[in-house]
């Protein structure tokens, strides 16, 4: 267990990750794929979030309540069958042991594989599920760096909308709360392996922003020239939808007036507060 834990912390991963979808994670994936030193893979939110916050709860429960745990188990082995039974568990150690073990080899599997492909390094795209991923990645994986990228909330509702990501002013409202706390908390938490990336400055005036991306990455001949094709293409599995050219573009949608309002009373401030007009 300790070669494999020595063998994980020791792997440089590159994370590209944004507040919500549709911020521009793949343009990132695909710039940082086009070098052919990397391979970046699809979203996996098992291995970023479910699997990095389960070795947390585990170790916070071992950590916090094994003391009360082995009491009862001891009762119950011990003394009488009907004690206090909640905090009959069988050692915490074993189970916090697991969930380590769960996350390192599949960190281990993305690294044989990648390797297998041709590739010494590897990544994954996936928008944040929480902002304490960041902290539980860095505390498994030492060595990860983080590439965060965040657009203007209004083209992310957009966007999501036209792709049936979203649908309701509940959906959009939900979009904008996360927008905006995980946007403040990343940027507010300047961690030195985390480089972050304004959608539209990248789109404006890609050279100077690539250069720093493979500076901070490692990464270098990232093709400038995928800036210039569509990435919003996939197809829609939805056959009343009519809005769809041969390759599956989709045009963002217009907001309602209702809409905007929504997303400005909820992320207005920090709209401002990055340099987006409420408009």
């Amino acid at each position: 267990m300790s070669d494999l834990a020595t063998f994980v912390k020791n792997l440089d991963p590159i994370f590209v990750i944004a507040p919500t979808a549709r911020n521009g994670v793949t343009l990132v994936q695909r710039l940082l794929n086009s070098s052919k030193q990397i391979i970046v893979y699809g979203e996996n939110s098992h291995f970023m979030h479910t699997l990095s916050k389960h070795v947390y709860q585990a170790v916070q429960v071992h950590t916090e309540h094994a003391v009360k745990m082995n009491q009862a188990r001891k009762q119950f082995l011990e003394e009488t069958t009907e004690g206090w039974t909640s905090n009959l568990w069988p050692d915490t150690q074993v189970f916090m042991m697991l969930a380590f073990e769960a996350f390192y080899k599949e960190a281990v599997a993305y690294q044989q594989c990648s390797e297998q492909y041709g590739y010494q390094r590897w990544g994954i795209k996936n928008p944040l599920i929480h902002p304490d991923m960041i902290k539980h990645l860095k505390i498994l994986m030492p060595k990860a760096k983080f590439v965060f990228i965040y657009r203007n909330i209004l083209d992310v509702v957009r966007s999501a909308l036209s792709r049936n990501f979203i649908a309701t002013d509940a959906q959009i409202a939900q979009y904008a709360t996360q927008w905006k706390q995980f946007l403040r908390d990343v940027v507010a938490a300047k961690h030195p392996d985390v480089s972050t990336i304004q959608y539209e400055k990248l789109v404006e005036s890609p050279e100077p922003i690539l250069n720093e991306l493979e500076q901070f990455t490692g990464i270098t001949n990232i093709d400038p020239t995928v800036m210039q094709r569509k990435f919003n293409t996939f197809q829609i599995e939805d056959k009343n939808r009519t809005d769809t050219n041969i390759k599956g573009y989709v045009k963002p949608h217009d907001l309602t007036t209702s809409q905007k309002k929504i997303v400005v009373d909820l992320a207005g401030k920090t709209m401002q507060q990055f340099g987006y007009a409420l408009s």
